[in-house]
Formats: C-alpha cells, structure tokens, sequence
C-alpha cells in the first residue's frame, strides 16, 4: 500500500492590533454595546473598549477586516471615531523629491488618510548622506555659493 501524504496550505495570517478614539460614550452600558459589535465583526479576535480613555482596542486579523472596517462598526453603533492629527519632524529632506518621497511613504501606512508636508515652513536642510543630492549641485549641476 503506498499513501502519500499531501501537507495542507494553510494561511498564516498574523493578528494586527489598533487602537481607536471612540467619542460619546456616557456608560458602561455604551462600552458593551461597542464591545459587542466590535467582537461581532468578521476577524476580530479580541475588543475592549476603555470609557476613561474613550479608546477601543481591537485586535484583528487582515484578511477578514481592517482599521476602515472597524471605524465604519463603531460609527453605525451612533458613536464617532474622530480624525487623529499627528505631526512630525522630519529632518534631511533637501528637496521637493525628498519631501515627496516622505509624504508617499507616510501615506502609504495604515490607518493614515493624507500626509502633507506644510507649506511655506522655511527650514534650512544641511546635506543629508543618503539623499542622493547635494544642496549646491541641485538642478543645475553645477556648484552654487560658497
């Protein structure tokens, strides 16, 4: 008798967690409401829901649903998730190409909806290893000042 063996594929998927504001909780019975249909969703493994810190974290798995998928539960639940604004300093960034390169990046991560670097900031920039531009040569070519 010869039986082979053929393994199983299975998907690994790795569980991501994430932290959101949830605002106009008033009670206890407002944060198990929440609760519940956060830990109803498709994915989720794991919800709590803080009303001190007015935060839910949820830990979820990718391929089943995602940070848009939670807020939109939350907001159909009659509470808001509001925007969060975080700014950064960033320091290298010598040219519009750096500073292109920099909001594409940051926008590409989850959970971030719009990165812009904010306009008429004038900052000096030394030159920065790993920019592939030196300050004096950008442009033209040739060198500028002293």
């Amino acid at each position: 008798m010869n039986t082979q063996i053929e393994p199983v594929a299975e998907a690994q998927s790795e569980i991501k967690s994430i932290s959101l504001p949830v605002a106009g909780m008033t009670c206890a019975s407002c944060v198990g409401r929440v609760e519940k249909v956060l830990g109803g969703l498709d994915g989720v493994s794991n919800a709590s829901v803080n009303l001190t810190t007015e935060k839910a974290s949820v830990d979820y798995d990718p391929a089943n649903t995602g940070p848009e998928a939670i807020a939109e539960a939350i907001e159909k639940t009659g509470f808001s998730v509001p925007a969060a604004s975080v700014e950064l300093s960033v320091g290298g960034m010598t040219c519009a190409s750096c500073v292109a390169r920099v909001e594409r990046v940051i926008g590409q991560l989850p959970g971030v909806t719009t990165a812009n670097h904010r306009k008429g900031q004038r900052l000096l920039y030394p030159r920065q290893p790993g920019c592939g531009r030196d300050r004096r040569r950008h442009r033209t070519g040739r060198l500028r000042g002293p």
